[in-house]
């Protein structure tokens, strides 16, 4: 007998999909900061910093841009319903929140990234020589 499929409930709201892309927006300043201290040289450290803000900020206002204006209200989905959407507008119930959440990710990324850009040029060639 074929199983029904049907969409996981509760649907995804907006403050549960900002909430998990800010954890995940902080565990890439974390993993950022680590990528950092092993590129050699204090002006390639702190150029790849400041280059990983500006792509985030871009990322940011593209990815939010896209999430935000297309979120389809009360019909949300999560990625593993992706076989229950029905109609051409099924796929922005599933991919909208992937969307917003890679925005909010790249959000908490640009400032982290300016800022330890920031850290990096006070500390001067401390941290490597």
């Amino acid at each position: 007998m074929a199983r029904a499929r049907t969409a996981i409930e509760p649907r995804l709201t907006l403050r549960q999909v900002i909430v998990r892309g800010a954890l995940y927006g902080v565990a890439a300043v974390i993993v950022c900061a680590v990528v950092a201290l092993c590129v050699p040289g204090h002006e390639d450290r702190v150029s790849f910093l400041y280059g990983t803000g500006v792509v985030a900020v871009v990322c940011a206002v593209v990815f939010l841009l896209h999430g935000v204006f297309l979120w389809p209200g009360d019909d949300v989905r999560r990625l593993r319903d992706w076989l229950t959407i029905e109609g051409p507008g099924g796929t922005y119930a599933v991919m909208v929140p992937a969307f917003v959440r890679c925005g909010v990710l790249a959000l908490v990324l640009a400032p982290g990234a300016f800022g330890l850009a920031n850290l990096a040029q006070v500390l001067g060639g401390w941290i490597h020589p």
